[in-house]
């Protein structure tokens, strides 16, 4: 109505333009303005410091721990003194400052943005469905959210743009900051159900499917590391953790396991149902989870018990580990330290061995973790050795190249020198170090290359008659028969004659 009535210049400059036009005094507009103004301040004088007080006491803003009221008993009825003196502070302030067109558009744009927030909440858990978001209004949609989200955005941009991007980035740095502390009280996130609906949709997209039908070329090491624990729950080879750590640029997931032999406890009282054993797992767990996030490991640890025999909890993890494709493909684990010694160790970890390679799964075993980097140190000009093996699928490649672009190495990474090895004196050595550089070119792959010739040495004849002679199903299966067969060709005669191509592009 003003707008039809009145002009722009009018409205623009006359602050008081409704007293202009008032009936029958204009002194009946001003106080009214004065006593909404002194009502509305002391509203928000009342509600604000119980506010700011209910925020500190949560401890979901630590820098409003200033205004935390003392003692055990807090009387929650009494308005808190240090929350009001902040609330005066905040409030006189700018109302001291003359002009209250220099704060009043920052006042509407935080209004705004304080509807805009709650609309935009409400549209994510009705669009996720999330069981807890349950509004009372029958006839509610999403879309109804969304409306108002773009209803709020919109207006406080077309009342000022420039206001409406610094309220918004100040408001955008607030949850950051607050997303960042670690606070005691956790109300929820919106965000962690939009992260695990589209965690959820996207695994039962990929229903009745595993690892084995994932793409070569999309291939990457999702890691099972086992983690040896003692008598306490405390974790033994640490070093295992680095390894792990700097594989990271694989993009993978990571898995950490620890379990727990209870198979020499007291007849009945190494389980789960035993009390202490739970509280024997909850430590290990914690000390897992520590000694993760000292390495600036990514990945989720859990901690299991046996009171059987260690080789089948190992198995029943590596095999009920992850979902579908996510399910780890790769088993870190560290090479006993006291084989020779100790004969049942020997012969249950070459079971182990075993069983993990029937379950299709690469292994990885670590030895001489004592001089191995940790993920805190800094290794300058570094260096790996790859002895490769060729008919490995391309495994003894590719990780040494993901371990080089780790921070441990520098920024430059680690330098990687490929030995291979001639076991016949029939090989041409120029003919092969050409030829696997020229693949390593394909495959983006920088490294320098060194043909050792071994042909009268013992590892030829090792090599030649390589046939995995140990106890168990992998040696009576057809396919690795057919695998013995294929491993008799040595290095040099396997790349000559046959078109070997590393299923995998590099990461960068």
């Amino acid at each position: 109505m003003f707008g039809m009535t009145i002009s722009n210049n009018s409205l623009k400059e006359d602050k008081f333009i409704v007293a202009a036009i008032a009936f029958p005094q204009s002194q009946v507009v001003k106080i009214g303005v004065i006593v909404s103004c002194v009502g509305a301040a002391l509203q928000c004088l009342a509600g604000a410091p119980n506010l700011l007080a209910a925020i500190a006491m949560d401890d979901s803003m630590p820098i409003l721990a200033c205004i935390k009221p003392r003692g055990k008993n807090v009387d929650l009825s009494t308005l808190p003194s240090r929350a009001v003196w902040v609330t005066w502070l905040i409030a006189s302030v700018p109302t001291l400052a003359g002009n209250l067109d220099h704060i009043s558009p920052f006042v509407t744009m935080f209004y705004l943005l304080m509807y805009a927030g709650i609309n935009f909440s409400c549209f994510l858990l009705g669009v996720f469905k999330a069981p807890g978001f349950r509004p009372t209004f029958r006839y509610y949609h999403w879309s109804i959210s969304l409306l108002g989200f773009l209803w709020c955005l919109g207006m406080a941009i077309i009342i000022d743009a420039f206001m409406a991007s610094v309220s918004i980035s100040f408001v955008f740095f607030l949850y950051i900051f607050n997303k960042k502390q670690k606070a005691r009280k956790d109300w929820g996130d919106v965000f962690d159900t939009v992260k695990y609906s589209i965690v959820t949709r996207a695994l039962r997209s990929l229903t009745n499917t595993t690892t084995e039908h994932l793409n070569a070329k999309n291939w990457r090491p999702q890691l099972l590391t086992l983690i040896d624990v003692d008598k306490y729950g405390n974790p033994d080879n640490l070093h295992l953790l680095s390894l792990a750590s700097q594989l990271k640029k694989g993009r993978g997931i990571n898995v950490v396991i620890s379990i727990i032999d209870r198979s020499s406890a007291e007849k009945g009282c190494g389980g789960l149902d035993y009390y202490d054993t739970h509280d024997l797992v909850e430590h290990s767990k914690s000390m897992l989870r520590r000694h993760m996030k000292r390495e600036k490991m990514e990945g989720f640890a859990e901690v299991s018990v046996t009171t059987n025999n260690i080789s089948e909890a190992i198995w029943s993890a590596v095999i009920h580990s992850g979902l579908g494709p996510l399910s780890p493909n790769t088993v870190l684990l560290s090479f006993p330290r006291d084989l020779k010694q100790r004969k049942h160790i020997e012969e249950n970890f070459l079971k182990t061995i075993r069983g993990i390679r029937n379950l299709k799964v690469a292994v990885m075993l670590f030895r001489g973790a004592d001089s191995y980097p940790t993920s805190a140190e800094l290794v300058t000009a570094g260096s790996i050795h790859v002895w490769w093996i060729v008919h490995d699928g391309g495994l003894l490649l590719l990780l040494p190249y993901i371990l080089s672009k780790n921070g441990v190495w520098g920024k430059s990474g680690a330098s990687l020198k490929i030995f291979a090895v001639i076991t016949s004196p029939t090989e041409n050595p120029d003919r092969l170090r050409e030829a696997i550089k020229i693949h390593l070119m394909q495959v983006r792959i920088f490294a320098t290359v060194e043909v050792l010739d071994m042909s009268e040495t013992s590892v030829a004849e090792n090599m030649l008659h390589s046939d995995c002679s140990v106890d168990g199903n992998i040696s009576g299966s057809n396919s690795v028969v057919s695998d013995l067969q294929h491993r008799d060709r040595t290095v040099g005669e396997h790349f000559m004659t046959s078109t070997y191509e590393i299923p995998y592009v590099p990461i960068d």
